[in-house]
């Protein structure tokens, strides 16, 4: 039993309610890149495309928001010809596996880091974007894990 419970401390599951771990709370909103600033999270646009609904709820102090939209996938159509597509529109099925694997990451650079600490660490480092949502900045956080939490 005691081994149980001591993995049970070491995982964290991060569902499309979020996460908690400790006193980390953390929940999940989906965002949209700027297609002409990939690679600045504060450029993401809060939501889907031609979504505007349910900002207040997104203004949570500890909602994270998560690139949702502009992805290329791989699909079948016709059995055995297998495609990609390049979609506009996605959810948090596109944004939690991002998440996920910048966690991995984050535990990769400092894997003494506690789930609680790496909740808290994904918040404090995401970027505003215009409408006030912080949105996951995985260069900033991997800055940030090797300069505090690194041995």
């Amino acid at each position: 039993m005691k081994r149980l419970s001591r993995l049970a401390a070491c995982l964290l599951a991060l569902t499309a309610q979020g996460a908690a771990a400790g006193s980390a709370r953390l929940t999940l909103s989906t965002s949209t890149f700027d297609l002409t600033r990939r690679d600045s999270p504060a450029a993401c646009k809060t939501g889907l495309p031609n979504d505007s609904g349910m900002l207040a709820a997104r203004k949570s102090p500890f909602c994270l928001g998560l690139p949702c939209a502009y992805r290329t996938v791989a699909e079948e159509y016709v059995p055995g010809q297998c495609g990609y597509r390049y979609d506009a529109v996605g959810g948090l099925s596109w944004g939690i596996p991002y998440c996920v694997g910048v966690m991995a990451l984050g535990w990769q650079v400092a894997p003494a880091l506690t789930n609680e600490e790496m909740l808290q660490t994904l918040l404090d480092t995401a970027a505003a974007n215009a409408d006030g949502l912080r949105i996951i900045d995985p260069v900033h956080f991997i800055e940030t894990l090797e300069r505090e939490y690194a041995s």
